[in-house]
């Protein structure tokens, strides 16, 4: 879904996270995962 990590995977925080915030989220999500990676 996601490449931008080194690993290419998410793990199940970050799925949740996005998940739960699908609708108003993105933005969010996106800076969540480049700021973990």
């Amino acid at each position: 879904m996601i490449n931008w990590c080194e690993n290419g995977k998410m793990n199940v925080l970050e799925i949740n996270y996005f998940s739960s915030n699908t609708i108003g989220g993105v933005p969010q999500f996106l800076g969540f995962i480049t700021r973990n990676c």
